[in-house]
Protein backbone atom coordinates (compact mmCIF):
# COMPACT_ATOMS: atom_id res chain seq x y z
CA UNK A 1 0.00 0.00 0.00
CA UNK A 2 3.13 2.53 0.49
CA UNK A 3 4.72 1.55 -2.54
CA UNK A 4 1.60 2.21 -4.86
CA UNK A 5 0.21 5.33 -2.76
CA UNK A 6 3.88 6.75 -3.29
CA UNK A 7 4.53 5.96 -6.98
CA UNK A 8 0.57 7.22 -7.44
CA UNK A 9 1.71 10.92 -5.60
CA UNK A 10 -1.44 9.72 -2.69
CA UNK A 11 -1.23 9.78 0.71
CA UNK A 12 -2.07 6.33 2.68
CA UNK A 13 -5.54 8.16 3.31
CA UNK A 14 -5.95 8.60 -0.15
CA UNK A 15 -5.17 5.46 -1.19
CA UNK A 16 -7.62 4.21 1.39
CA UNK A 17 -10.52 6.22 0.31
CA UNK A 18 -10.32 6.08 -3.28
CA UNK A 19 -10.00 2.26 -3.18
CA UNK A 20 -14.11 2.35 -2.49
CA UNK A 21 -16.11 4.10 -5.19
CA UNK A 22 -16.99 7.22 -4.23
CA UNK A 23 -21.10 6.34 -3.08
CA UNK A 24 -19.61 4.17 -0.51
CA UNK A 25 -17.50 7.45 0.73
CA UNK A 26 -20.77 9.18 0.20
CA UNK A 27 -23.22 6.55 2.25
CA UNK A 28 -21.02 7.04 5.65
CA UNK A 29 -22.51 10.56 6.01
CA UNK A 30 -26.54 9.24 5.77
CA UNK A 31 -26.89 8.16 9.38
CA UNK A 32 -23.68 9.55 11.50
CA UNK A 33 -22.52 9.06 15.08
CA UNK A 34 -20.04 8.93 17.63
CA UNK A 35 -17.68 11.15 18.11
CA UNK A 36 -18.11 12.27 14.13
CA UNK A 37 -21.84 13.30 14.34
CA UNK A 38 -21.51 16.68 14.94
CA UNK A 39 -18.79 17.31 11.71
CA UNK A 40 -20.96 15.29 9.72
CA UNK A 41 -23.66 17.29 9.79
CA UNK A 42 -22.22 20.77 9.94
CA UNK A 43 -20.75 19.40 6.32
CA UNK A 44 -24.26 17.75 4.44
CA UNK A 45 -25.00 21.33 3.33
CA UNK A 46 -21.72 21.87 1.65
CA UNK A 47 -19.85 20.25 -1.65
CA UNK A 48 -18.86 16.83 -1.72
CA UNK A 49 -15.71 17.34 -2.33
CA UNK A 50 -15.02 19.45 1.02
CA UNK A 51 -16.38 16.28 2.82
CA UNK A 52 -13.75 14.12 1.39
CA UNK A 53 -11.42 16.83 2.23
CA UNK A 54 -12.33 16.52 6.03
CA UNK A 55 -12.41 12.39 6.16
CA UNK A 56 -9.04 12.75 4.52
CA UNK A 57 -7.64 15.45 7.07
CA UNK A 58 -9.46 13.38 10.27
CA UNK A 59 -8.58 9.89 8.71
CA UNK A 60 -11.91 9.07 8.82
CA UNK A 61 -12.34 6.16 6.28
CA UNK A 62 -15.13 3.88 5.26
CA UNK A 63 -16.15 0.80 7.00
CA UNK A 64 -14.63 -2.03 8.39
CA UNK A 65 -16.38 -4.58 6.22
CA UNK A 66 -15.47 -2.67 3.48
CA UNK A 67 -12.13 -2.32 4.42
CA UNK A 68 -11.55 -5.92 5.15
CA UNK A 69 -13.22 -6.80 1.94
CA UNK A 70 -10.94 -4.60 -0.84
CA UNK A 71 -8.06 -6.07 1.45
CA UNK A 72 -9.15 -9.53 0.75
CA UNK A 73 -9.57 -8.75 -3.01
CA UNK A 74 -6.61 -7.02 -3.30
CA UNK A 75 -4.52 -9.89 -2.03
CA UNK A 76 -6.33 -12.80 -3.94
CA UNK A 77 -5.68 -14.24 -7.46
CA UNK A 78 -7.33 -13.70 -10.43
CA UNK A 79 -7.95 -17.15 -10.83
CA UNK A 80 -9.63 -17.50 -6.95
CA UNK A 81 -12.96 -18.16 -7.55
CA UNK A 82 -13.40 -18.08 -3.45
CA UNK A 83 -12.46 -14.27 -2.90
CA UNK A 84 -15.18 -12.57 -0.92
CA UNK A 85 -16.80 -15.52 0.20
CA UNK A 86 -17.40 -15.71 4.01
CA UNK A 87 -18.25 -19.02 5.74
CA UNK A 88 -20.02 -18.47 8.67
CA UNK A 89 -19.21 -20.48 12.29
CA UNK A 90 -19.03 -20.70 15.46
CA UNK A 91 -16.37 -18.77 17.56
CA UNK A 92 -15.14 -21.79 18.68
CA UNK A 93 -14.66 -23.83 15.49
CA UNK A 94 -12.95 -19.81 14.04
CA UNK A 95 -10.33 -20.25 16.65
CA UNK A 96 -9.62 -23.26 16.20
CA UNK A 97 -9.33 -23.18 12.75
CA UNK A 98 -6.85 -20.17 13.02
CA UNK A 99 -4.73 -21.41 15.65
CA UNK A 100 -4.02 -24.85 13.22
CA UNK A 101 -3.39 -22.81 10.38
CA UNK A 102 -0.93 -20.69 13.06
CA UNK A 103 0.86 -23.61 14.21
CA UNK A 104 1.04 -25.74 10.88
CA UNK A 105 1.40 -22.85 7.98
CA UNK A 106 4.68 -20.61 8.16
CA UNK A 107 3.72 -19.58 4.50
CA UNK A 108 2.21 -16.51 3.89
CA UNK A 109 -1.73 -16.25 4.38
CA UNK A 110 -4.53 -14.28 4.85
CA UNK A 111 -8.14 -14.20 6.93
CA UNK A 112 -10.77 -12.21 6.72
CA UNK A 113 -12.86 -11.88 9.56
CA UNK A 114 -16.60 -10.45 10.44
CA UNK A 115 -17.91 -10.42 13.76
CA UNK A 116 -21.13 -8.97 14.55
CA UNK A 117 -20.02 -5.43 15.08
CA UNK A 118 -16.62 -5.29 13.32
CA UNK A 119 -14.48 -6.89 10.46
CA UNK A 120 -10.81 -7.48 10.47
CA UNK A 121 -7.99 -8.39 8.20
CA UNK A 122 -4.61 -10.67 9.26
CA UNK A 123 -1.83 -11.38 8.02
CA UNK A 124 0.45 -14.16 8.32
CA UNK A 125 4.17 -14.46 7.38
CA UNK A 126 6.48 -17.00 8.74
CA UNK A 127 6.01 -16.58 12.81
CA UNK A 128 4.53 -13.42 12.50
CA UNK A 129 0.91 -11.91 12.43
CA UNK A 130 -0.55 -8.30 12.10
CA UNK A 131 -3.73 -7.21 12.02
CA UNK A 132 -5.11 -4.48 9.43
CA UNK A 133 -8.61 -2.70 10.39
CA UNK A 134 -10.51 0.75 10.47
CA UNK A 135 -13.44 1.82 12.05
CA UNK A 136 -15.41 4.91 10.56
CA UNK A 137 -14.81 8.12 12.99
CA UNK A 138 -12.46 6.64 14.69
CA UNK A 139 -9.52 4.59 13.36
CA UNK A 140 -7.97 3.92 9.93
CA UNK A 141 -6.64 1.60 8.01
CA UNK A 142 -3.85 4.10 6.39
CA UNK A 143 -3.11 4.60 10.43
CA UNK A 144 -3.55 1.02 11.22
CA UNK A 145 -0.84 0.41 8.36
CA UNK A 146 1.60 3.36 9.61
CA UNK A 147 1.59 1.52 13.26
CA UNK A 148 1.30 -2.11 12.48
CA UNK A 149 1.87 -4.35 15.10
CA UNK A 150 3.52 -7.27 14.37
CA UNK A 151 3.71 -10.31 16.81
CA UNK A 152 4.76 -13.39 17.10
CA UNK A 153 1.72 -15.64 15.24
CA UNK A 154 0.69 -17.34 18.36
CA UNK A 155 0.98 -14.53 20.23
CA UNK A 156 -2.41 -12.99 18.38
CA UNK A 157 -4.50 -15.97 19.59
CA UNK A 158 -5.76 -14.83 23.36
CA UNK A 159 -6.41 -10.89 21.37
CA UNK A 160 -8.81 -12.97 19.24
CA UNK A 161 -10.27 -14.93 21.82
CA UNK A 162 -10.89 -11.09 23.43
CA UNK A 163 -12.32 -10.04 19.99
CA UNK A 164 -14.86 -13.08 18.89
CA UNK A 165 -15.95 -12.96 22.50
CA UNK A 166 -17.88 -9.56 22.14
CA UNK A 167 -15.38 -7.83 24.24
CA UNK A 168 -15.28 -4.91 22.06
CA UNK A 169 -13.49 -2.68 24.81
CA UNK A 170 -10.43 -5.04 24.99
CA UNK A 171 -10.40 -5.35 21.15
CA UNK A 172 -10.23 -1.86 20.67
CA UNK A 173 -6.60 -2.00 23.30
CA UNK A 174 -5.46 -5.14 21.90
CA UNK A 175 -5.84 -4.93 18.03
CA UNK A 176 -4.31 -1.10 17.80
CA UNK A 177 -6.76 1.65 19.19
CA UNK A 178 -5.67 2.25 22.78
CA UNK A 179 -8.09 5.00 24.03
CA UNK A 180 -10.53 2.77 25.84
CA UNK A 181 -8.18 0.75 27.56
CA UNK A 182 -5.95 3.84 28.79
CA UNK A 183 -9.39 5.08 30.40
CA UNK A 184 -9.64 2.46 32.45
CA UNK A 185 -8.99 2.12 36.07
CA UNK A 186 -5.82 0.19 36.69
CA UNK A 187 -7.38 -2.59 38.23
CA UNK A 188 -10.18 -3.68 35.83
CA UNK A 189 -7.01 -3.14 33.30
CA UNK A 190 -5.50 -5.68 35.10
CA UNK A 191 -8.41 -8.05 35.73
CA UNK A 192 -8.81 -7.95 32.16
CA UNK A 193 -5.12 -8.65 31.26
CA UNK A 194 -5.40 -11.56 33.06
CA UNK A 195 -8.24 -13.31 31.64
CA UNK A 196 -6.79 -12.78 28.39
CA UNK A 197 -3.95 -14.37 29.69
CA UNK A 198 -5.10 -17.14 32.18
CA UNK A 199 -5.69 -19.89 29.32
CA UNK A 200 -2.53 -19.23 27.56
CA UNK A 201 -0.06 -20.00 30.62
CA UNK A 202 0.40 -23.47 29.20
CA UNK A 203 2.80 -21.74 26.46
CA UNK A 204 4.32 -18.92 28.91
CA UNK A 205 8.35 -20.13 29.10
CA UNK A 206 8.59 -22.83 26.36
CA UNK A 207 10.56 -22.49 23.20
CA UNK A 208 8.04 -21.99 20.16
CA UNK A 209 9.30 -25.43 19.19
CA UNK A 210 7.75 -27.25 22.22
CA UNK A 211 4.40 -25.60 22.79
CA UNK A 212 2.93 -25.83 19.37
CA UNK A 213 1.66 -29.33 20.67
CA UNK A 214 0.61 -28.28 24.00
CA UNK A 215 -0.75 -25.29 22.95
CA UNK A 216 -3.19 -26.89 20.09
CA UNK A 217 -4.19 -29.59 22.38
CA UNK A 218 -4.72 -27.67 25.47
CA UNK A 219 -6.97 -25.17 23.36
CA UNK A 220 -8.88 -27.50 21.93
CA UNK A 221 -9.49 -29.00 25.75
CA UNK A 222 -10.24 -25.32 26.29
CA UNK A 223 -12.89 -25.13 23.36
CA UNK A 224 -14.90 -27.59 24.42
CA UNK A 225 -14.87 -26.73 28.07
CA UNK A 226 -16.51 -23.56 26.88
CA UNK A 227 -18.15 -24.82 24.13
CA UNK A 228 -21.83 -23.21 25.45
CA UNK A 229 -20.61 -19.91 24.97
CA UNK A 230 -19.32 -21.09 21.15
CA UNK A 231 -22.12 -23.16 20.38
CA UNK A 232 -23.53 -20.30 17.96
CA UNK A 233 -22.72 -18.86 14.46
CA UNK A 234 -21.13 -15.63 15.53
CA UNK A 235 -18.41 -15.11 13.18
CA UNK A 236 -18.04 -14.96 9.26
CA UNK A 237 -14.68 -15.77 7.59
CA UNK A 238 -12.12 -16.61 5.01
CA UNK A 239 -8.64 -18.13 5.19
CA UNK A 240 -6.68 -17.92 2.22
CA UNK A 241 -3.76 -19.96 1.95
CA UNK A 242 -2.29 -19.30 -1.60
CA UNK A 243 -2.69 -15.65 -2.10
CA UNK A 244 -1.49 -13.75 -5.16
CA UNK A 245 2.60 -13.22 -5.20
CA UNK A 246 3.70 -9.60 -4.35
CA UNK A 247 4.00 -8.26 -7.23
CA UNK A 248 0.43 -9.26 -8.08
CA UNK A 249 -0.93 -7.64 -5.03
CA UNK A 250 0.76 -4.42 -5.48
CA UNK A 251 -0.86 -4.47 -9.08
CA UNK A 252 -4.12 -5.20 -7.32
CA UNK A 253 -4.20 -2.13 -5.39
CA UNK A 254 -3.50 0.16 -8.26
CA UNK A 255 -6.14 -1.61 -10.75
CA UNK A 256 -8.83 -1.03 -7.78
CA UNK A 257 -7.83 3.22 -8.07
CA UNK A 258 -7.48 3.26 -11.45
CA UNK A 259 -11.47 1.79 -11.47
CA UNK A 260 -12.62 4.00 -9.24
CA UNK A 261 -10.69 7.23 -10.45
CA UNK A 262 -13.47 8.01 -13.01
CA UNK A 263 -16.07 8.08 -10.27
CA UNK A 264 -14.05 10.27 -8.54
CA UNK A 265 -13.17 12.74 -10.73
CA UNK A 266 -16.78 12.91 -11.59
CA UNK A 267 -17.99 13.04 -7.74
CA UNK A 268 -15.23 15.22 -6.71
CA UNK A 269 -16.38 17.97 -9.82
CA UNK A 270 -19.57 18.18 -8.75
CA UNK A 271 -21.10 21.39 -6.99
CA UNK A 272 -23.98 19.65 -5.05
CA UNK A 273 -23.61 18.94 -1.64
CA UNK A 274 -23.58 16.18 0.47
CA UNK A 275 -27.06 16.17 1.26
CA UNK A 276 -28.73 16.62 -2.75
CA UNK A 277 -26.58 13.83 -3.37
CA UNK A 278 -27.29 11.51 -0.37
CA UNK A 279 -31.49 12.45 -1.90
CA UNK A 280 -30.50 11.30 -5.03
CA UNK A 281 -31.11 15.21 -6.71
Amino acid sequence: MQEVAKEKGLTLSQLEIFMLPPSAILATARNPEGPSEEAVLALLDRPFKEYVDWMLAEQFPGSCGATSGWLDDVTSRATDAKAGTLTEVSSGAFLSKVLSEMISNYGRWYCRCTLKVHSFFIECIERKACIYQSYFGHYSLSASVEDLVERNRLELIPLLEAAVHDDMQGMFAKLGVNEDWDALPEDEAQRKERKYRASWSIARNKPFSVIEKDVYEGRRALFKKQAPLHDKPTVEYRINTSPAPVDDIRRNIAASIATTQPAWKEMLGSKKTVRELLSGA
